[in-house]
């Protein structure tokens, strides 16, 4: 919707920067302005507005009034990384594949006032914890795991229908024998997410949903990150 008021002087469009409406006789600035267009109330001046959801869960968002159009923001949660890990047999540490970032997508919605609008935000993978250590054959082994894969995160409404950023997936661990090596990335959610890669977890650019790393040496692979719906009108 248009940002900004214009007032036609002298056949010279000007911007109005604060408009003012006389109220009682009384000098009041006007912070949204509406038209009625075939019955419907329609904001044609106010200020922009956002509302921004990044904990996990599941959310309500009422459209404001006189407001027909959004752009939302989308992200899926980050797959976990998968553990590194360490074979004595040849001496080598081997590091866990990073997880897949969250898809990540960003559309603008044709929606009516008041409209009911669901919201869940899909969150990051954990670590995965479990790792340990065994002999076999003379040589020292330590095991740790597969990363957990992230949760989608999701818009749903009549007028839009149901918009999803898929979580990114897991990332997985090395192995100790001397034939596997170092473990591959988990793969990207859809759309727009980025594969992981040996070690390091996929990036969508956004901010939210990275997937986290994955272990080195003996240690397991780290978290991935939350995913988030931002919705600005």
């Amino acid at each position: 919707m248009p940002r900004a008021l214009y007032l036609n002087q002298n056949n010279n469009w000007r911007k109005v920067t604060t408009p003012y409406v006389k109220d009682a006789g009384i000098w009041k600035p006007v912070i949204n302005g509406y038209i009625n267009q075939n019955g419907t109330w329609k904001i044609f001046y106010g200020p922009p507005g956002i509302q921004v959801f990044n904990i996990p869960g599941i959310y309500i968002f009422t459209v404001p009034f006189g407001i027909n159009s959004i752009t939302a923001d989308i992200v899926g949660g980050g797959g976990s990384g998968g553990g590194g890990e360490y074979n004595s047999d040849d001496g080598f540490y081997r590091s866990g594949g990073g997880g897949g970032s969250g898809g990540y997508l960003s559309n603008t919605y044709t929606v009516t006032s008041q409209e009911v609008i669901s919201i869940t935000v899909g969150a990051g993978a954990p670590a995965n914890p479990y790792l340990y250590s065994y002999y076999s054959g003379g040589g020292y082994h330590v095991l740790t795991q597969d990363g957990y894969d992230g949760d989608s995160s999701s818009i749903s409404s009549a007028s839009i229908g149901s918009i999803i950023a898929t979580g990114g997936g897991h990332g997985i661990s090395a192995k100790c024998t001397n034939s596997i090596r170092s473990g591959a990335g988990g793969t990207a959610g859809t759309p727009g997410g980025k594969d992981g890669t040996v070690s390091t977890g996929g990036d969508n650019g956004f901010g939210k949903g990275a997937g986290g790393d994955g272990g080195g040496s003996t240690s397991i692979g780290l978290a991935g990150g939350d995913g988030a719906v931002i919705i600005s009108w």
